[in-house]
């Protein structure tokens, strides 16, 4: 007979399958915890080596000595490239997602 079955077994049986399943959330919140760490280190070490390139970059058009100007023209230039960067990406996004919403949707 089965522990289910029976009157005073089926409670233990229930309690055993909860701590198990405690057991298996646990551990899969520690596995979370664990890639949210990494991720945050990662996004930490992407942003510092991206302000050390800047500073680096700075000091160089600094040494080289550009005028007010030529600095906005610069940094005008630069975010022109980067926003343009970022909608080409967007693009690029939408158009590969064409294909998988056709297959989703029976066309393809």
């Amino acid at each position: 007979m089965s522990p289910a079955r029976s009157g005073a077994g089926g409670s233990e049986f229930a309690d055993a399958q909860r701590a198990q399943i405690d057991t298996v959330l646990n551990l899969l919140y520690v596995l979370l915890l664990f890639s949210v760490i990494i991720a945050v280190l990662g996004m930490i070490n992407t942003l510092a080596l991206s302000v050390r390139e800047r500073t680096r970059e700075i000091r160089l058009l600094h040494a080289i000595g550009p005028r007010r100007r030529q600095w906005s023209e610069s940094i005008t230039v630069e975010a022109l490239a980067t926003s343009e960067q970022e909608r080409d990406g967007d693009t690029r996004s939408q158009a590969s997602q064409g294909p998988v919403r056709a297959a989703r949707n029976g066309e393809g």
